[in-house]
């Protein structure tokens, strides 16, 4: 069971599907604050749909689409989504699709039955590019190329590429008045997220914040390497409330030495230009 402001929601849960955190509640808050009309009666595709948290929670808080379409690579994962929406009487509504790459050109961002969406939802991963380990497989796993020029390069080096990916994908898949809703950490600092999506051809508006602790577990070494020989600048904070920012070296070093450092995380819609 999941506590939230949205009450407690029954959930099943597998070894492979992440449990609901801080970044999934922030952008369920952000999807709540939006005006009800962006969603109602509309198809809604999500990127990445996981344990399917996310149709059960805006179906919960009154948004009522009219098609959602959940697509994960991980098959079994869709299979889990697949057994929450059915437990929560939203089969109906909501269907899942897993397996193969979010970026096969031919299957594109959503299914065949629904080509064009009204509202494109992702929470992805945002692994700089450069980190080892467990964290880097996981990356691997979703088709990064390994050698990267230009834009694609920089957003890689800022743990945004497949944030730009989705973006760029995104627009020839959306309805007119349509638009893309992101889960973003703040780590690249704010300015360079809205270069990115105007550099995509989008105008950002962020819709909800929250301020998070850095999980520990994560491998942010790229960064600091990144801010050393690229003079690229990330942003961290000492605190949860004060903005006592700090560089990723200073935040590496806080966590190697036991600390907590915090970032800010942007829920941000999308509308093409």
């Amino acid at each position: 069971e999941i506590s939230g402001s949205l009450g407690t929601i029954p959930l099943f849960i597998s070894p492979n599907t992440f449990l609901p955190d801080d970044w999934t509640r922030t952008l369920i808050e952000g999807l709540e604050s939006l005006p009800r009309a962006v969603i109602l009666n509309k198809t809604v595709v999500e990127i990445g749909v996981g344990s399917g948290i996310l149709p059960i929670s805006i179906h919960k808080f009154g948004g009522i689409f009219s098609n959602y379409i959940g697509y994960d690579i991980d098959t079994l994962a869709a299979r889990v989504a697949s057994i929450n929406l059915a437990y929560h009487r939203l089969s109906n509504l909501a269907k899942v699709r897993g397996g193969g790459s979010i970026f096969e050109s031919e299957r594109g961002l959503v299914f065949d039955q629904y080509p064009y969406a009204d509202l494109i939802i992702a929470n992805v991963p945002q692994v700089p590019s450069l980190s080892t380990g467990p964290i880097r497989d996981q990356f691997d796993y979703y088709c990064m190329p390994v050698t990267l020029t230009g834009e694609d390069a920089t957003w890689a080096m800022q743990g945004l590429w497949l944030v730009a990916q989705i973006l760029q994908q995104s627009k020839e898949r959306l309805l007119p008045g349509g638009s893309v809703i992101v889960n973003v950490g703040g780590r690249p600092t704010l300015d360079h997220i809205e270069s990115m999506f105007s550099s995509i051809g989008y105008t950002a508006k962020v819709i909800h914040k929250r301020r998070v602790s850095q999980d520990p577990q994560t491998d942010i070494s790229a960064l600091s390497y990144f801010e050393r020989t690229q003079g690229i600048q990330y942003e961290f904070y000492t605190d949860s409330q004060r903005n006592a920012k700090i560089s990723a070296t200073q935040a590496y070093s806080l966590i190697a030495s036991g600390k907590q450092c915090y970032h800010d995380i942007y829920v941000i819609q999308g509308t093409p230009k």
